[in-house]
């Protein structure tokens, strides 16, 4: 089982499969062992060299009790530190919810790693507390989170028009952050846009039977040529 390190904390990641590399990147009180249980590896690993996390506070990686230690400029961090790891350069990436926030930072921060970005359910907009998302992480009573600490804004909107990195947006049409995913995808200049009509937050990424046709139509568009990354603005 390999690990990481980074800023002294460990991250547990897997690769596996056959292919252009494929990042995967789970959503809250998830793991990588979730993209298994939904059919993705095994749909995808004949394809696709994946590599898959535990994010921090997740399955087997480390689990700090400070909030700041999940600002997404460190789950941005993190993926370029799994991807040195795998002696890849630079990949493709599939986020849902929390994960899609490492992709976006991924995005802004270290573009150089990505082929491609696919965010589900994902939106790049500020969450500030007390309703932030990082709050509910954790179920063991062991870990003890200050629900004052500041959370850093993303910083992601004003941003997106400089990501010119081929993107896939979509997201549950009944989830209530589908407004402004809708919105952060009209902003991206390279960008493809679509909804699941009546699955929830969490049903648009299990549903694998119609979130994969897609899935794979785009990133063979990318792999083929047909879908290239925009010159960066001036």
């Amino acid at each position: 089982m390999p690990f990481v390190t980074v800023r002294g904390r460990r991250i547990h990641y897997h690769v596996e499969g056959d292919g252009p590399p494929l990042f995967l990147a789970h959503g809250f009180r998830a793991s990588m062992d979730d993209w298994r249980q939904m059919g993705y590896v095994d749909a995808l690993k004949g394809e696709y060299r994946l590599i898959v996390v535990d994010s921090l506070g997740h399955g087997l990686s480390d689990r700090p009790p400070d909030l700041r230690e999940y600002r997404p400029v460190h789950m941005a961090a993190g993926v370029v530190a799994v991807l040195d790891a795998a002696g890849v350069e630079t990949t493709n990436f599939l986020g849902h919810s929390m994960g899609g926030w490492a992709g976006w930072q991924t995005a802004k921060l270290a573009p150089e790693r990505l082929r491609s970005l696919i965010t589900a359910n994902s939106p790049p907009q500020d969450i500030h507390p007390p309703t932030h998302p990082v709050l509910t992480l954790f179920t063991d009573p062991g870990v003890v989170i200050d629900p004052d600490t500041p959370v850093e804004p993303f910083g992601m909107m004003e941003a997106l028009p400089g990501i010119t990195v081929p993107v896939l947006v979509f997201g549950g049409e009944e989830d209530p952050m589908l407004p402004d995913i809708r919105a952060a995808a009209a902003l991206l200049p390279n960008a493809e846009f679509f909804t699941l009509p009546g699955l929830s937050h969490r049903q648009a990424i299990t549903r694998i039977d119609l979130v994969l046709p897609r899935v794979r139509r785009f990133l063979q568009a990318v792999e083929s040529g047909q879908r290239r990354r925009l010159p960066r603005p001036e």
